[in-house]
């Protein structure tokens, strides 16, 4: 870039964070070394005021370990100031959440908010797995108990049960018709009938769940992660094995067809979770695992990612 930018990350409170193998630190940390102008908020401190969008918020500076930030003092930040907005708020898709996205698309239009806010409201990272129905496994979203055990039947008897707003395995759950306690599970996880669910077949996991990186609306890598002994659940907090991997050519087209519909509407950045050749999920609040795709070939995505925002900018 010919001069530096100011760039404001939209994200969680600093406190509690698994920095060393954080997505946002690396690409804020690669943004940095580029000597562009960095500041922090959080979604609770994105607010109106003079009828334009502000947030208390902290320039900050950094650092490739602890304590991985430095602030400096809290200044009020009008937001079309800024050039690029990086939201990067971890799920649960709650009531913050989504007051965070309206606020920011009111400043869409003159700012660069990455992922767009309109969208991040507009698509659930489980549900928007239907624009792609044929690529899906068998799957049902209800808040009727007798329809999941119908389900079930239908589904050789197993399936993984996912909450809609939740992230990184949290939430999901294996259920089973063999389970005498099926029925308390099912009435626990949706509120006694008053909460939706999604329930997806059960899928041989055995041999990895894929995750694909969009960038741009293109397939930019992959990687695979094997659950841990004992264990249906890949997530690398969990115990899941992480290598290097590639796609097979019905894969591709999943992710040509995600990609292309996604980046018509401003998704810069997505994860794709893939299982035997069926698609899972879509992430698009706050993609992750950039730390282990580097770990599989020793190489920097970041900068790749960097690279070509710059580029669009």
């Amino acid at each position: 870039m010919s001069r530096p930018l100011k760039i404001l990350a939209v994200m969680d409170p600093y406190e509690g964070y698994n920095w060393h193998k954080d997505t946002s630190h690396l690409l804020l940390k690669n943004l940095f070394e580029r000597d562009h102008h960095l500041f922090y908020t959080t979604p609770a401190q994105l607010f109106i005021k003079n009828g334009a969008v502000v947030a208390n918020g902290r320039a900050i500076m950094v650092q490739d370990g602890f304590p991985y930030f430095t602030f400096d003092d809290e200044a009020l930040l009008p937001l079309n100031e800024f050039r690029l907005i990086l939201m990067r708020k971890d799920p649960p898709v709650n009531t913050l959440y989504r007051q965070a996205t309206h606020l920011l698309s009111l400043v869409q239009e003159q700012t660069w908010v990455i992922n767009r806010p309109s969208s991040l409201m507009s698509f659930n990272e489980k549900l928007s797995i239907f624009h792609f129905a044929p690529w899906i496994p068998r799957t049902t979203v209800t808040s009727r108990p007798e329809e999941i055990a119908l389900f079930l039947q239908q589904a050789g008897g197993i399936g993984v049960l996912k909450d809609l707003n939740s992230y990184a395995s949290k939430g999901v759950r294996k259920i089973s018709l063999s389970d005498p306690d099926l029925n308390i599970i099912i009435d626990r996880e949706t509120a006694n009938g008053k909460k939706v669910v999604m329930v997806q077949e059960f899928l041989p996991v055995h041999e990895g769940e894929k995750r694909v990186f969009i960038v741009d609306g293109k397939m930019a890598g992959a990687i695979r992660r094997r659950p841990p002994e004992g264990s249906f659940l890949t997530d690398p907090d969990r115990g899941g094995v992480v290598t290097a991997t590639s796609l097979t050519p019905r894969e591709e087209q999943i992710c040509q067809k995600v990609g292309h519909f996604f980046s018509r509407r401003g998704v810069f950045f997505a994860g794709l979770d893939l299982i035997d050749e069926k698609l899972t999920d879509i992430n698009i609040t706050s993609p992750g695992l950039l730390c282990e795709w580097n770990e599989t070939d020793g190489e920097s995505h970041e900068k790749e990612i960097i690279d070509l925002l710059e580029s669009k900018l």
